[in-house]
């Protein structure tokens, strides 16, 4: 290692060819990295690239790639809409099929209980005598006939209970589905009528019973957002028509021409013989002895 460092050391003491000649290659230098600038500058100019705000922050991405984006972005808003609406379609389907499988059961228990109670009446008019005198007489027929009622018995109350849970059910859906409806009739108000309020609301509710007949229930039954900015339009021509009407202004009379008045000429003003020069006193003589004489 030691020699390495004295033959190294020779070397960097021997000098440079260029510092010897003088500075031209610096001077080259420069020209170079002056180029190299100007053509980076040139490549700044039209990279190929451009900004893309994306979330509140901007990217610099190859041209192109933003519309891509837009489009993706497009489709996939379609995308997720058209599958909101099939879930909506699908879960309306599911609560309809739910609904129609509900009602025909309720019917056929309706049918099974009319049924148990109308063969219950055969029994119901037999008194404990009755019975007694059954089984003395038929005790086989008797007691198939007791096993038989009872039987029916417990049909008829299991009937009643399971009738009285999908009547309950029902009703509880129904009621629901009118607070979901009207729930969503509220937000519709809120976001597109104007200066909406509860006392509107209470307005139109008036106006949809006492002047269209519509009872609370059936409103409350049947209403939606389309249907409710009917009632809001409805109601607010209804009232305007209440507002009395202003009486036409009477048409004025056309407005007759001013009349011109002509000055009456003032009668010529006589002077005394007093007030008279010479020449008017003369001239005021020769009219009276014209006048006198001709």
């Amino acid at each position: 290692m030691p020699d390495e460092q004295e033959t190294i050391a020779p070397e960097l003491e021997t000098p440079i060819e260029g510092e010897v000649e003088g500075n031209e290659p610096e001077l080259e230098l420069a020209e170079d990295v002056a180029d190299d600038t100007d053509e980076s500058e040139g490549e700044d100019e039209d990279d190929g690239l451009e900004d893309v705000d994306i979330d509140g922050r901007n990217f610099r991405l190859p041209k192109g790639v933003q519309a891509r984006l837009m489009k993706d972005a497009d489709y996939t808003q379609k995308t997720q809409a058209l599958a909101a609406e099939r879930k909506e379609l699908a879960d309306r389907r599911e609560a309809l099929n739910q609904r129609f499988q509900a009602a025909e059961q309720e019917v056929a228990l309706t049918g099974m209980l009319k049924q148990a109670e109308s063969a219950l009446q055969q029994y119901q008019s037999l008194t404990e005598a009755d019975w007694n005198q059954w089984f003395q007489n038929d005790s086989e027929a008797a007691n198939a006939n007791w096993r038989r009622y009872e039987m029916l018995q417990r049909a008829s109350s299991q009937g009643k209970q399971e009738l009285e849970q999908l009547q309950k059910a029902r009703t509880d859906a129904a009621e629901q589905e009118t607070a979901s409806r009207l729930r969503e009739t509220l937000e519709y108000a809120q976001k597109n009528i104007k200066g909406w309020s509860l006392a509107r609301d209470a307005k139109i509710t008036e106006f949809a019973v006492k002047e269209i007949g519509i009872p609370v229930q059936m409103l409350h039954k049947f209403l939606r957002p389309e249907y409710y900015k009917v009632l809001h339009f409805a109601e607010l021509g209804f009232q305007a028509s209440q507002k009395p009407v202003a009486p036409p202004k009477p048409a004025q009379p056309p407005a007759k021409p001013l009349e011109t008045i002509k000055a009456k000429a003032a009668p010529p003003v006589r002077k005394t013989l007093r007030e008279m020069s010479v020449e008017d006193h003369a001239k005021h003589i020769r009219q009276e002895n014209k006048a006198r004489y001709g």
